[in-house]
């Protein structure tokens, strides 16, 4: 609140008034000088008319004259923000305090009847020229005025402005981030501030802090999705080996007396299902077919089987054609012999 004073005159001086005293007309003009700032204008009157509000419901309290403007020359309005900013300074707690009473302001432009004009009609029928009666309690009108008095501030750049991010700090983890730009004479200032640890850097410093975090993310999630492939390709191949399993001991089961290689040779091959149609690495195809992993990369260095190119670059198979090569190998078709004996055996 001290600062209003010098807060209404440094509006003053951003009109873009050249006269050098307060209400002096231009030169070589009869006219009132003409504002060519007009936002500066319409805030500087905000203020005298808040002022003169919040004013006269204390003056009223304390039992002292209300301060209101003679006429409306900004000398006059001067004046009256030095006056009212006495009153309210060091009764500040008192204003808050105030209950809900009545408050003449002036209207906007969008609430006359004409445009233009500020007119106004009460209920009795009593015309009022440009004011209206409101009721505003005397915390309302204290937020009223701490918010004009921001919004003059900074529109004349007297405040730093701050944007918000929503990055956590990477230093402390916390959402309390802001990015602060300023100029101090020549110097421009652009950081970002955090709130929590306290720890500032150059936004440029920022964007390439982002810009690898960005990238680890990226990173963080192709390795997690690699994971994810694997480990869903293991469970479909562990889905298959159990159906598998539970389809060879079926069979054994519908021919106890067969001996093991004519089970092998005979039914299997006619009712044998078919592997799962995806790619894996060596380990996944020596678990599947129970043969070493070296044994797989000997069949794809003899050309027996064809090697691919996953998307990271490691070397897989086809499970579908190493299984197919597999069943006329005869290492495969011994291995395999001995595992559905082992199997039937145990199930009998």
């Amino acid at each position: 609140m001290s600062d209003m004073v010098e807060t209404w005159l440094s509006l003053h001086l951003a009109i873009g008034d050249t006269s050098r005293r307060l209400n002096q007309k231009v030169s070589i003009s009869r006219s009132a000088p003409i504002n060519l700032n007009t936002d500066a204008d319409a805030l500087k009157t905000s203020i005298v008319e808040w002022l003169v509000a919040a004013a006269a419901r204390v003056a009223e309290t304390l039992n002292c004259e209300e301060p209101s403007p003679r006429n409306n020359t900004d000398a006059e309005h001067a004046r009256v923000v030095l006056a009212c900013t006495r009153i309210l300074e060091p009764n500040i707690d008192t204003l808050i305090g105030l209950p809900a009473g009545e408050v003449m302001v002036w209207l906007s432009a969008a609430e006359t009847q004409y445009p233009g004009e500020r007119f106004y009609v009460d209920d009795h029928g009593t015309p009022h020229i440009g004011v209206k009666v409101t009721t505003m309690t005397g915390a309302e009108l204290a937020l009223k005025l701490v918010k004009l008095r921001s919004k003059a501030r900074s529109f004349l750049a007297l405040t730093t402005p701050k944007d918000k991010l929503s990055l956590p700090c990477w230093r402390c983890n916390q959402l309390e981030l802001t990015r602060r730009h300023e100029r101090r004479g020549t110097t421009v200032i652009d950081q970002v501030d955090c709130a929590a640890c306290e720890k500032s850097w150059p936004y440029e410093q920022y964007q390439n802090i982002i810009a690898i975090r960005v990238k680890e993310d990226e990173m963080e999630r192709e390795k997690l999705q690699k994971q994810l492939d694997s480990e869903r390709t293991r469970r479909e191949i562990a889905e298959w080996l159990l159906a598998e399993r539970d389809w060879q001991l079926s069979l054994a089961f519908d021919f106890p007396d067969v001996s093991a290689s004519v089970f092998v040779t005979t039914i299997l091959t006619q009712n044998e299902p078919q592997p799962p149609e995806a790619f894996m690495s060596d380990k996944d195809i020596a678990n599947l077919l129970n043969v070493s992993d070296s044994t797989v990369r000997s069949w794809a260095s003899r050309g027996q089987i064809q090697r691919h190119t996953a998307d990271d670059g490691s070397t897989v198979f086809l499970a579908s054609e190493v299984w197919a090569f597999a069943k006329t190998n005869t290492g495969g078709r011994a291995s395999t012999i001995r595992r559905l004996t082992r199997d039937t055996a145990c199930a009998t």
